[in-house]
Formats: C-alpha cells, structure tokens, sequence
C-alpha cells in the first residue's frame, strides 16, 4: 500500500510564482503605459490652453488685424515656429498695435513654455482669401494657429520612440515631422 502524501510540491509552488511573476510584469507594463498617457494628456491640455489664450488676444485685435495698418499681419507674417526666436516685447504704454501684437507672441511663447512640455513649439499661418489686394492675409481670411511638442513616450511601452498618432493639419501645413512631434492647432477668422 502507497502512502498519500499530502501538502504542495514544489513543481507547484513554482508554477505558482511564474505564473504571479507574470501576473505582476503585466501590472507593471500597464502602469507605464498610464504614466505616458497621463503625460501626454498634460501636454495636450496645456498647449490648448496656450492656443485658445493666443486666439482670444487676436480677437480682441480685431480692428487691427481687419486694417490697413502696417502690422496688421504680424501674427501670421512671424512665421511657423513663434518660440525660437520670439519678437521684443514693448515695455512702453504707448505701444503701437503691431508692438502689441509682438508683445502677445513673445508672452504666448513664455507661457507654452513654463507649461514644461517638451520642445514646444508654436506659430501661426494664413489662408488669404482671394482678393486682388496685395495684403498676404486680407480681412476675413483665416488663421491657423498651432502649438507642437515632442510626446514623451517610454521605448518599453510599446518598442518604438516613434509616434505612432496620426498626421494632422499642423503636419501638413507648418512641416512638422509626424514621427516624432505632436500637436494642437485651431482655426480662427478673427
């Protein structure tokens, strides 16, 4: 007669740990997977702000923007990267509207900036209605305005530091590379 042994044997136990080992490699990939998607909803949130804050300033330059004056298009004239080189700010409390409109760009830039997203970058753009005027960017015309940042995405998540996300307008219009810089962008006839 066999004796009954009873209790776990170790092929168990071990099975038991590979299988908790497993388990916990699972957890942890799906937590830096929310870290990335955390982050990257942060830049998204704070580059639209940025954007939106920027607009609200154009339309409240309206007349400006609609005139003849020289300036009038310093927002879409300064081209598609604002933050590299950011215009002077006037310190005066005479500024003209195109120094106002200067002093706008350079505090936009400081503000996407202090954000802390990565490599922000920011410009504007004008679709000029047709006319037979000579101005690049005549009254009703619309504006485009974006602001792009590189994603920080961790390798291990998904084995490429590529973004994988889709080309939008900012990467058509403004010639920002699709693989490796996200954006936001609005359109605005101020």
């Amino acid at each position: 007669m066999k004796n009954k042994i009873s209790g776990i044997s170790l092929i168990e136990v071990l099975i038991t740990i590979l299988v908790m080992a497993v388990g916990m490699l699972g957890v942890a990939a799906l937590q830096v997977k929310s870290l990335n998607t955390s982050q990257e909803s942060y830049s998204k949130s704070q580059a639209v702000a940025v954007v939106e804050g920027v607009a609200d300033l154009m339309r409240t330059e309206y007349e400006f923007i609609h005139s003849d004056e020289t300036g009038n298009n310093t927002y879409s004239a300064s081209g598609n990267d604002w933050c590299t080189n950011p215009p002077a700010k006037c310190n005066s409390t005479t500024c003209t509207a195109e120094e106002q409109a200067q002093t706008n760009i350079a505090q936009t830039c400081e503000a996407l900036i202090a954000t802390g997203i990565p490599n922000p970058k920011m410009g504007a753009a004008c679709i000029d209605v047709p006319t037979t005027d000579a101005d690049n960017c005549s009254p009703g015309s619309m504006h485009i305005i974006y602001a792009s940042w590189s994603p920080d995405v961790r390798e291990d998540t998904d084995g490429s530091a590529n973004l994988n996300g889709p080309k939008t307008r900012c990467h058509t219009q403004f010639g920002l590379d699709e693989s490796s810089e996200d954006c936001v962008f609005i359109e605005l006839i101020p």
